[in-house]
């Protein structure tokens, strides 16, 4: 689910038959912003700080009440163990009368997908692609993985940082044995444009899992499209990225380099084992490229990374 950015007159768009905001706890809830399966965000606002937040609150209507709940606060202790520029932010899980919500930065600037209808340069992605694989990168430093890394789940701040949001089937890996470290599942959790081969068959997941989905945002802010958009059947779309080639970016759009190219195919590999096998090995590749082709600066034109993320420590 996508969590986007809408101005605080978005706080007096739902009020209670009474006049007022709704409240919960501290905060005052304004409109629905966005909606999974197992929940929905409002905008919203703390009232003593006078800070605005995304209030993701949920509602399980499927399966186990306690298990989804479980499952909604392990999202949060995962959030609230990443500390990063390029990850969102959680302030606060509130559990009250009932209500388990989690508050979150609120991006003034939406998501990635906006982006990628407007279309981008090669440099522009490249920018975009560096604050995701920094975000990634600490994900990675924290034994975390994502599992659903998409331009919907990518926000943009106000002065243009991606971060990296929308933890409901993250795994950390550090608290788990290797059993469960290994994907068994029949109905793999994740969005199929943007599936691993590893989430669906029998094998290990790991940074490598995210980086393949990296791999499909990068073609996807380089083409305007994921790789298997002409297929909507859900399950057609899983078994082409199990067996079908990922086509090369450059045989599609002819002004992206070979070298771009290349560095994408290598991201999608289908056998983890050919792919990067962390987030900062992909940058490090990608700034190598960048830099050869548009100079140590190539960064400075990247529009929407007015500040470039450099840390890259877990």
């Amino acid at each position: 689910m996508s969590v986007v950015a809408l101005p605080d007159t978005d706080l007096a768009t739902t009020r209670p038959p009474s006049g007022e905001a709704r409240r919960v706890g501290p905060y005052a809830i304004g409109r629905e912003i966005g909606r999974g399966t197992t929940s929905i965000v409002y905008a919203a606002r703390h009232l003593r700080l006078g800070r605005g937040a995304a209030f993701k609150e949920l509602r399980v209507r499927t399966g186990s009440p306690a298990l989804g709940a479980a499952m909604f606060r392990e999202e949060a202790r995962i959030l609230g163990s990443l500390d990063h520029a390029n990850v969102v932010a959680v302030h606060d899980l509130v559990d009250q009368d009932g209500l388990l919500a989690i508050a979150m930065d609120r991006a003034t600037r939406g998501t990635l997908r906006s982006c990628i209808r407007r279309g981008l340069r090669e440099d522009q992605a490249g920018g975009v692609l560096a604050d995701i694989l920094a975000g990634l990168t600490h994900l990675g430093g924290r034994d975390v993985v994502h599992l659903d890394i998409k331009p919907s789940n990518l926000l943009i701040s106000h002065d243009g940082v991606i971060k990296i949001a929308d933890f409901g089937i993250a795994q950390s890996l550090r608290a788990q044995d290797v059993r469960s470290a290994v994907n068994t599942v029949q109905s793999p959790a994740g969005t199929p444009h943007y599936l691993a081969p590893e989430q669906v068959l029998p094998g290990r997941i790991g940074p490598w899992t995210d980086v393949y989905a990296a791999g499909v945002t990068a073609f996807e802010l380089l083409v305007g499209r994921s790789p298997f958009a002409d297929t909507t059947d859900p399950v057609e779309v899983v078994e082409r990225q199990i067996y079908e080639r990922v086509p090369p970016v450059c045989d599609l759009v002819p002004g992206v380099s070979h070298e771009m190219s290349e560095w994408v195919s290598w991201l999608v590999s289908k056998a983890p084992a050919d792919r990067p096998q962390s987030a900062a090995e992909a940058w490090h590749a990608l700034d190598r490229l960048l830099s050869d082709r548009r100079g140590l600066r190539w960064r400075d034109d990247a529009a929407l990374t007015r500040r470039p993320v450099l840390d890259w420590s877990p």
